[in-house]
Order: C-alpha cells, then structure tokens, then sequence
C-alpha cells in the first residue's frame, strides 16, 4: 500500500461506486421498457469531474462521480430521468443533426423532445410532476397534433423571444451536450457512431413492433421520434434510386489485366502490347427532370432550399456527369419555365438569377405533358426520373409515365389522391429552410 495515496484510492472507489449505480439504474429502466434493451446498455462509462452531471458523444456515458453517487441515495426518480433523456437523445440522433442550425436553440429544442417523450410515458419510476411551463407547451404542441421531435421544436423556438428561450433552458436542462459534435460536417467516427445508433433504433422499433406494447402517449412519441430520425437520412438514399447506369470514361481497373499489360512493356521496350480500357459502367445521375410547384402555397424560400440541396447532393463525390443535362421546370396549372442545366458549373448561375414564376392553382399534368413531348423530341439522351416538388394539393395525372416519377412533399398531404403508380416521400423542411443560403 506503500505509494497509494488515499485521494486516489477514494476516486476509484467513487468511480466504480458511480458505475454500479449507473448499472441498477438501466437495470431499473429495462423492467419497465424491455424494447429498449439495446439502447440501454450501449454506452461505455468514464467519470469525467469536470462536469457538473451527466454527458454523452454516443458512445460514451460521462459523469461527475460524487454527482451520481448523491442521486442514487437522494434522488434516485432523477438519475433514472437523467440516464433515459441522454439515451434518448441518441436514439433520436440528436447529437449527429445539428448541421447549420443555431446550437443554443437546437440544444433546447432536442431537451425539450426527450423530456416530453418521458412526460407522457406511464411509468412510476420516471414520472415528475408537471411544472406550469411544461404544461403550457407540451398543451400547445398537442393542439397542432403534430410529433413533439427537435426539427419541429426547433421550428417554434426559434421566433421566440430571449427571455422566454432562456426560461424553457433552465426548465428542460437535464444533461451537458459539450460533447455532441461542434461542426456541420461530421468526421468519419462520428459517422460511424450516428449509423450505430441509427440500427440501435431500427433494432428497438422491430422489438416495439413484435411486442405490440404501444398503449400510452410516451410510447408513440418514441415511436414516431425514432421513425422521424430515421426519415432524415433518406433524400440521398431516395435520389441514389433515381441514378441510372451509363458508360463514363473512366478507367476500370476490374477489366484491367495487369500481366499481359507488363508483358507488352517488357517485349516492346515503353509500348505497352494492351491499353487498359477506358470506359466503366458507373450510377450517375444523367438526364433529369426537377419540377417545382409554384402555387402559392408553396414559399420561394422552400423552393430555392430544395433546389440548393438536391443539387449540392447531386454534384458531391462526383455523382454529376461531365455532360449531364437537369430541366428545372417551374409550374403551376401551366409549365413556366424550364431551365437547362448541362455543367456543374451552371447551377450557381442558376440560383444567381432564379425567381419563382407563378402563383396559380396546381395542376401536376400539364408539367407531365411538356415532360413527354421533350422525350417524343429526343430531349433527353436517358431520363433518369422526374421529381415533383409540392405540398400535394392538385391535380394528379391518372396514366403512368414511361419515366420514374416521386412526388416528395413537404406536410401531410391526402395520400389517396396520389396515383398508385407514383413514388411518395415526405421531407423535413426544416432542412430545406436552413439551407437556402448554403451550397
């Protein structure tokens, strides 16, 4: 025992002691939410005295040891809330969509989503009694009927004015988000640890499923949060679907035979007896058609938000071809405008000069019809599909192109109106809206 010091000694003690308790409680946890199962054992723990409380970068669980230990003997109902809002937190992916948005507000707004999902959980061990401020939103969010996540929250935050902001922080605050990612562009292991939990949710949502046990309010809001944050990723996804095959000429190093290649260099001295071959079979989005509805419903800020975003995914990791030809057609009850985009290059004149034309009802055929006489004239070398960007109120066309087809929408919309042949996404326009000004 010699060159122990006592200090550290009673740190260690105070950190297992922290870890254990940290234990029992997701224990707890589990009995009551057995779906959470792989949510609820996947953080590591590490004492960290720097904090005031609890942390977490998702794979992690930080802690100020004697905090814990304190909560455990004289509040044992808060560290239980405490541990479940940061995993929920993870499995909203909340640390991970941030992007652009304004870090105070987003930070209030995904607290506020985790609580609200446990206010309305009907289980004894967690439950708190109502504060008035609580009580006054959670009732203004229930009214519009819409799902309690950070997107939307983030959304009625951020008119608000300081004072009442700084009051819903101090109500909300449970857990410290120093260590949620600072920039808009995540570094390769905080990818990773998104797409960790991004299957952690699917995982919890299939045993949600299997159990059927989905009878109070905290439990659709889990459900619906986890659907939400899922949802987020699949506008890259959905517009990889709509890439066709094309020859590019670019080297393909799978039909190159490298021993006959050398073969040549030594028999001939520097002339080489096989050239590699030139061209490869790759996805990339070739001809394609952008339709925006410009009714007025539909604001120039969405428009011009979704623009920048499909073509920024569009254009990243050389997915654009050298050549590619996109129609931005604007419509209304007529077509407007079509503007042609054949290089990279062009989109920033576009988005120089672009203003929304119309104002009308909406009427989705006429778009189709200019669609197909551009293919009866051999407009287009290989359409890849067409998208149809609008709030879903108009007139659909009953016979089915010979082209894909999506209409993405931005709210709920009557899904029976849509033709049965079309392709349906819903889109978040939170993040078209923050967007705008970005490329």
């Amino acid at each position: 025992m010699g060159d122990i010091r006592y200090e550290d000694s009673q740190e260690v003690w105070e950190e297992k002691t922290a870890a254990k308790a940290l234990n029992v409680a997701a224990d707890d946890l589990l009995s009551n939410l057995r779906f959470l199962s792989g949510a609820l054992f996947s953080f590591e723990y590490k004492s960290d005295q720097r904090l005031v409380g609890t942390a977490t970068d998702g794979e992690k669980y930080y802690y100020k040891s004697t905090k814990i230990i304190t909560l455990f003997k004289d509040n044992y109902n808060y560290l239980l809330r405490a541990y479940l809002h940061s995993v929920l937190h993870c499995l909203f992916l909340h640390p991970w969509l941030r992007g652009d948005r304004d870090m105070r507000i987003w930070n209030i707004a995904c607290d506020i989503a985790a609580e609200y999902t446990m206010d309305k959980m009907d289980i004894d061990a967690i439950k708190r009694p109502l504060s008035l401020i609580r009580k006054r939103i959670y009732d203004e969010f229930d009214s519009e009927g819409k799902v309690v996540a950070a997107v939307p929250v983030y959304r009625y935050l951020f008119g608000l004015p300081p004072q009442q902001l700084d009051s819903l922080e101090k109500e909300f605050f449970t857990d410290d988000h120093v260590f949620w990612p600072k920039e808009e562009k995540l570094t390769d292991d905080q990818v990773i640890m998104k797409n960790k939990w991004q299957d952690i949710g699917k995982q919890t949502e299939q045993k949600k499923h299997r159990s059927g046990d989905e009878d109070d309010d905290g439990d659709i809001s889990l459900s619906k949060q986890i659907r939400a944050a899922k949802s987020r990723r699949s506008y890259r996804k959905f517009l990889k679907d709509f890439m066709v095959m094309r020859e590019e000429l670019k080297t393909d190093p799978d039909e190159f035979d490298i021993g006959l290649y050398m073969y040549g260099l030594s028999l001939y001295k520097n002339m080489p007896l096989i050239e590699p071959l030139e061209t490869k079979e790759e996805k990339r989005v070739r001809d394609f058609v952008v339709v925006v509805d410009t009714s007025y419903s539909t604001s120039g800020e969405l428009v011009k938000g979704f623009l920048n975003e499909t073509f920024r995914l569009l254009t990243e990791e050389d997915s654009f071809f050298r050549e590619g030809r996109v129609h931005v057609i604007q419509a209304d009850d007529k077509v407007r405008s079509d503007n042609v985009i054949k290089r990279v290059d062009e989109i920033d004149a576009l988005f120089d000069n672009f203003e929304i034309r119309g104002g009308g009802n909406t009427d989705f055929r006429p778009a189709f019809t200019y669609v197909d006489e551009l293919v009866e004239n051999g407009a287009f070398e290989e359409l890849g599909g067409l998208l149809y960007f609008t709030d879903g109120r108009g007139i659909y066309p009953q016979k089915q192109p010979r082209y894909k087809t999506a209409f993405l929408y931005l709210e709920s919309y009557d899904k029976e109106q849509v033709p049965p042949w079309a392709i349906q996404l819903m889109l978040d326009d939170e993040e078209f809206r923050m967007n705008t000004s970005k490329r």
